[in-house]
This record gives C-alpha cells, structure tokens and sequence, in this order.
C-alpha cells in the first residue's frame, strides 16, 4: 500500500521531471541549433493617402494605420521599382524611383495579405511598404483608397523592428526582413510572382492580434474600377 507521503513524492517527482528542458541540439564547432520564431500573422495597414502630422493630411476613418491578422480583408495599392504603363509617380522628392497603381487588371481589390501580396507580383509590382504609404506614394491613384487602409511590407533585406514589417512576417536578428522560407518556394515556385500559398503557422503574438469588429472590418470584394 502506497501511502500519502509516498504519493505526494511520485507526483513531484513527475513534476519535476516534466520542467527538464530538452537539451539542445549541438552542431559542429559546438554551435546549438536554434529554433527560428513562427512568422508574425500580422502586417500593417495604413491610410492610403499617406500621413504628414499636425495640420497635414487627415487621417482615414478608421486612423493613420493598425496591425492586422493577414486573413482580415484591407484594399490593395502596390508599389514597383521604376516607372512602367499604368504606374503613377507620387512621391518623387522622398521616393524617386517608386511608382503606384490601384487599379490591377481594371478591378479594385479588397482582399486579404496573401492575396494582396500575389496580385501585386502578378501585376509587375509589389507591396509597398509603409514608409512609401505614409510618405503619400500611391495617393491619388485610384479606386477611391485615399481614406482606406491598404496592405503593407517590406521585401527580404528591407529594415525591420518586427516580424509585422516585413512581407514574410519574419524580421532576422540583424534587423531586416527575411525571406519567404525555402519550403514553400520548393513547393511553390512561383509564389514570389503570383501565387497564394498560405504557408504561415500561429504565431506567438496572435493573441495581440487586432480583433476586427464590424466598424473595423470589411467584406471581401472585387469591384469595377472607381477612381
């Protein structure tokens, strides 16, 4: 018969070994293998005619920007690197080689990050970042957008503080974007020009996630061109 002193050591016991944490793995050269963190399920949205302080630009409706979970569904403005049929130049003092469009194949989109992300490849171009949003790049280009908020990111090897800037959702040690992880390029080649994949896993930060309510969110839609 087991009694209650002899009980309460086998479960300590248990307890305590349950809290050993594994030992790492060790690579050549004494190197321990390290975990990268899941990507962030969020990104920014900011307004789409940009921002300029006190007595500037007014703010859209729902603000100047917000974090917002990649399946919630924000209008789409993309960005590309030198001028092209359609791309209109909006910030050339701050931003000289960056042009925009709204419009992509004569529709406005409001869809969610990753589809945003692929029709702006299939379309020429790409995200724009926030800087380039708030720096008023893609005002005025169409689809009425100037008082909404579109989707932002920054490309692998742009500057980042967090996994929310950058298009991946993963923000390297060295304060820059990563890429895409290599598992969904292998499987999907072309995901960096066109294609939806949605690779990202639940983050550690999906609990600070923007829960969307009904002033805040919007219904998937693709409209005929409105400028």
């Amino acid at each position: 018969m087991i009694v209650p002193s002899a009980i309460l050591a086998l479960v300590w016991g248990a307890s305590a070994a349950s809290t050993v944490e594994p030992r790492p793995t060790l690579l050549r050269g004494g190197r321990t293998l390290q975990t990268p963190p899941p990507p962030s399920n969020l990104r920014r949205v900011a307004c789409g005619r940009g921002i300029d302080g006190d007595g500037g630009l007014s703010s859209c409706p729902e603000g100047d920007s917000l974090l917002a979970n990649v399946d919630s569904l924000h209008e789409v403005r993309c960005c590309r690197d030198g001028a092209a049929s359609g791309w209109k130049q909006k910030c050339a003092d701050d931003h000289p080689n960056v042009f925009a469009r709204s419009e992509i194949e004569g529709l406005c989109h409001e869809v969610s990050f990753l589809d945003a992300y692929a029709l702006c490849g299939a379309d020429g171009g790409r995200m724009c970042t926030a800087a380039e949003i708030f720096g008023s790049c893609a005002i005025g280009t169409g689809c009425n957008w100037d008082r909404e908020l579109v989707w932002t990111c920054g490309e692998a090897g742009g500057a980042c503080g967090e996994g929310s800037d950058c298009c991946s959702g993963r923000c390297g040690a060295g304060g820059e974007c990563s890429p895409w992880p290599a598992a969904n390029r292998a499987v999907n080649p072309g995901f960096e020009d066109s294609s939806v994949s949605p690779w990202y896993s639940n983050s550690d930060d999906a609990a600070a996630a923007l829960t969307l309510d009904s002033s805040q969110s919007h219904s998937g839609s693709q409209s005929v061109l409105s400028v």
